[in-house]
């Protein structure tokens, strides 16, 4: 979520520069992408595995072609989440559904070419989505596509092994049952995202961890994620944490979304960074 809003951005930018975080996911059409900007420069020698966070759901869209597409609100705002896109496509006809996949990789590109042009002379390793919109089985391709067309080595594949926190109250309340649910749709998409991705010769992380314990994302989340993936012999997993908290000063950015603007204003992104601090100097002794 880097750029989105100032708190969010600076917080992980902090967590960058201190060694915490090997890299992150840049929303182009944030309202705090200079910053980004000014850290990328000042710290030239401190490497970061940028990605590109592919958005449907927030802010001003790159593309000035959208003013009566269903992507954005009456305020032109970018509106749509993962279920609401899933929605929309499963009700539309076969030939808005063409013109639909137009807008997206029109406003996907754009975004591509911002995210390129702040991190320049870096380079973008990655593509992601910003709540896994990118997963769709519908759009999985045209990110892949996009991904081959700009040079951008590799695509996330939201792939996550199942496994449980070595704290069981963890795993025994409601927020971890609705990740349960989103955990398993991803499964079915990057089911369907994995040959995709293979045919186009793009790299993807073995696995990811950051969907069954998203907003709560513990020392003993990680560790036994980490245990779980020596189990399946995984050699490479890309780890998720939600860091950059928002204040309430920043939070008519979601005032479409509520859900969004909760997640964004948790103190649940305060607890994972204090866990990230505290897992970074002993995971790479039990990898």
């Amino acid at each position: 979520d880097a750029g989105c809003t100032p708190a969010v951005t600076e917080r992980i930018l902090f967590g960058w520069r201190q060694g915490w975080l090997d890299g992150f996911s840049i929303i182009a059409n944030g309202e705090a992408c200079e910053l980004v900007r000014r850290d990328l420069s000042l710290f030239a020698d401190r490497s970061a595995r940028v990605a590109v966070h592919l958005n449907l759901s927030e802010g001003k869209p790159s593309s000035g072609s959208l003013k009566n597409s269903p992507l954005v609100n009456s305020d032109g705002i970018l509106k749509n989440t993962f279920g609401d896109i899933l929605r929309l496509w499963l009700t539309t006809s076969r030939q808005r559904r063409l013109s639909l996949l137009d807008e997206i990789r029109e406003e996907w590109r754009l975004q591509i070419r911002e995210v390129k042009s702040l991190v320049s002379p870096r380079t973008v390793s990655c593509l992601d989505g910003h709540n896994h919109v990118h997963m769709l089985p519908f759009l999985f391709p045209l990110a892949a596509s996009l991904a081959f067309e700009e040079s951008i080595p590799e695509v996330r594949i939201s792939r996550e092994s199942l496994f449980f926190s070595t704290q069981v109250s963890e795993s025994m309340n409601l927020h971890f049952m609705v990740n349960v649910a989103k955990f398993l749709v991803l499964r079915w998409c990057a089911f369907r995202a994995a040959p995709v991705a293979r045919d186009m010769q793009l790299k993807s992380p073995d696995a990811l961890v950051g969907v069954l314990y998203s907003g709560m994302m513990s020392p003993g989340a990680v560790r036994a994620a980490i245990r779980r993936a020596k189990t399946y012999g995984i050699r490479r997993a890309e780890v998720v944490f939600h860091i950059g908290r928002a204040l309430p000063s920043e939070a008519s950015r979601w005032n479409h979304l509520p859900s969004a603007r909760d997640f964004f204003l948790s103190p649940d992104r305060d607890s994972e960074f204090q866990a990230l601090q505290e897992i970074k100097g002993t995971v790479h002794n039990e990898a």
